[in-house]
């Protein structure tokens, strides 16, 4: 059995608002500032990871295999360790 992960819906829309200008935010700094690449990727792994926790919140199902979800958040946190 299905169960959502915040099943109030007001605090669905709150969550997707502060993740929604997480992305908004890390896009436009990632095109701002591409003076250094670092930091661009940085900017893009934030982004994508910020679009993911609001696929979360809704349930989106990508029909993807688990491992890749897996492995880019574990490369993620690894670029980030680095």
């Amino acid at each position: 059995m299905l169960h959502d992960v915040i099943g109030d819906p007001a605090l669905r829309w709150a969550v997707t608002v502060l993740f929604g200008v997480s992305v908004v935010m890390y896009a436009y700094v990632a095109v701002a500032q591409r003076d250094q690449w670092t930091g661009t990727v940085n900017h893009l792994l934030h982004l994508t990871m910020s679009a993911a926790m609001v696929f979360m919140v809704w349930r989106v199902e990508l029909d993807l295999p688990a491992t890749a979800p897996i492995l880019f958040f574990l490369l993620a946190g690894i670029w980030f360790l680095w």
